[in-house]
């Protein structure tokens, strides 16, 4: 509610950026959270950010018209769906990756104190 009446102030590209900023660094600092209590500041910190997903629906509701609009409606909760599921085969895969790739990450000190990050930084990046 407030991210909306915030884009119709300052515009719809400002505040997507600061929430995908805010979801990238809470996303990373997830990654870096060693006690439960901090994990879940940072996921709440993360749900604030959120509110872009109202601001995209705006932008959707405004760049089309009735001929096509409950077709692009419909594609915003698919592609939400889509991203839900590959993004936890995708932690699934990265998780822990010292142990599980140790080829690859065998000496990372950073990978072996938080185990966590890799996935978090790679589902940041997409």
């Amino acid at each position: 509610m407030y991210w909306g009446t915030l884009s119709d102030r300052i515009g719809r590209r400002p505040v997507i950026l600061v929430g995908l900023l805010g979801d990238l660094l809470t996303f990373v600092m997830f990654g870096l959270s060693k006690f439960l209590t901090w994990a879940l500041v940072v996921r709440c910190l993360n749900g604030f950010f959120t509110g872009g997903t109202v601001v995209i629906r705006l932008i959707i509701a405004e760049i089309s018209d009735d001929t096509n609009r409950a077709r692009m409606m419909s594609m915003f909760p698919l592609i939400w769906h889509v991203g839900a599921m590959l993004g936890g085969a995708i932690g699934g895969l990265t998780v822990d990756p010292v142990k599980n790739y140790p080829r690859l990450f065998g000496n990372s000190v950073l990978f072996r104190e938080y185990p966590y990050l890799l996935p978090c930084l790679v589902g940041s990046s997409v």
